[in-house]
């Protein structure tokens, strides 16, 4: 849901107040100070020869540095687009400036299209603080069900938290004699363009307006699972396996051959102590570059992924370094006790990617 700002009676806009916009960028230049220093910190301590320091640090540099990203496009996107919406008294108005361009479009839905009105709700996670969990807020997604000029049956989407403001919505509504529904279903992933399947698969029953039955702007500890089509789980499923078989894939084989190559060409110069490369060598560095890419094009995140994912990703990284310890060994480059410093390191490997494993699953648990 796009945030938005309202200006009037039944007018709302994405154009930040100069208070929000000095408070964001002031908070994108802190984000950025945070990530200059902690990426040049652990440059020195790479510089130094310390990799365990030096690649711990970087790598939360880098985390940052994601985390700059994110907040830098929230902050440009209302400068970006400029988005009004509006419950006019001839019907609901819509319009888009883009700011780089000056390109301008505007669309008035009138009332005397519109068939019925859904009123489905939503959830929005809202942080309560460090070292607390936070809870969610119901808010409302009002789906218009209209008739465009060619007799096509179109979807328009508006979403609030206000019970207010939510209530004034559907009197405008009733005023103008259109049916209001409602339906218990969190429809927060549906899109207008889904409804042309999903929107006589929802549940719904008549609005009683004054009782908030949808209990609009409370606040709940654990989720609403969101309701989801068939059409839209099947949609989902197969962008997930197109975005596997040109991305992920090919960059997990990647993984996999540099693995082999540095086993081959660079691991038998890493110092090993006792069974185990040494501190100061890169082992550390290059394990942590691995558990990031084996979340990455595991996509550990997702719900469907096996449980044993994170265990197959590690033995086959573990598997192609065994063969370039193999490679090394042929040509008369390994070292006494690489295999063993490699097995070493492969522990720790799947350790670290099945504890990522779990807390991802923990954490999708408890948002429920």
């Amino acid at each position: 849901m796009v945030e938005l700002r309202e200006e009037g009676q039944l007018k709302y806009s994405n154009q930040p107040s100069r208070t929000a916009k000095a408070l964001n960028w002031g908070l994108v230049g802190l984000m950025g100070a945070l990530v200059l220093g902690f990426m040049g910190y652990g440059v020195f301590w790479l510089i130094k020869g310390d990799w365990v320091v030096g690649s711990f640090i970087t790598v939360i540099g880098l985390f940052l540095t994601g985390m700059l990203w994110l907040i830098f496009r929230i902050v440009r996107m209302p400068q970006k687009v400029l988005l009004r919406y509006e419950l006019r008294e001839e019907g609901y108005y819509t319009y888009v400036k883009q700011i780089k361009t000056g390109e301008e479009s505007e669309h008035l839905v009138p009332f005397t299209q519109m068939q019925e009105v859904l009123i489905g709700r939503t959830t929005r996670y809202q942080p309560k603080g460090e070292g607390s969990i936070g809870f969610y807020v119901i808010g409302a997604n009002i789906v218009m069900k209209w008739v465009d000029g060619e007799g096509h049956i179109q979807y328009s989407v508006f979403g609030l938290e206000n019970p207010n403001e939510l209530e004034a919505w559907v009197t405008e509504f009733r005023k103008h004699g259109i049916p209001v529904y409602r339906t218990e279903a969190n429809v927060k992933i549906v899109r207008a363009e889904n409804y042309q399947t999903a929107y006589a698969e929802l549940p719904k029953a008549e609005y009683e307006p004054g009782a908030n039955p949808l209990q609009i702007g409370s606040r709940e500890r654990r989720d609403i699972p969101a309701w989801i089509s068939p059409d839209m789980k099947a949609r989902i499923e197969a962008e997930e396996k197109r975005r596997d078989k040109r991305l992920f894939r090919p960059v997990f084989l990647g993984v996999a051959a540099i693995n082999l190559i540095l086993a081959a060409a660079w691991m038998p110069s890493w110092p090993i102590l006792d069974g185990a490369f040494a501190d100061n060598s890169a082992s550390t560095a290059v394990t942590l570059v691995n558990v990031l890419l084996l979340v990455l094009t595991g996509a550990y995140w997702r719900q469907r992924v096996r449980w044993y994912r994170s265990l197959l990703d590690s033995v086959l990284v573990i598997a192609a370094q065994f063969a370039g310890a193999g490679i090394a060994a042929l040509i008369g480059n390994a070292p006494s006790g690489l295999l063993d410093s490699i097995v070493v390191e492969g522990l720790l490997l799947v350790g670290i990617s099945a504890v990522l494993f779990v807390i991802f699953r923990v954490v999708r648990w408890i948002v429920k």
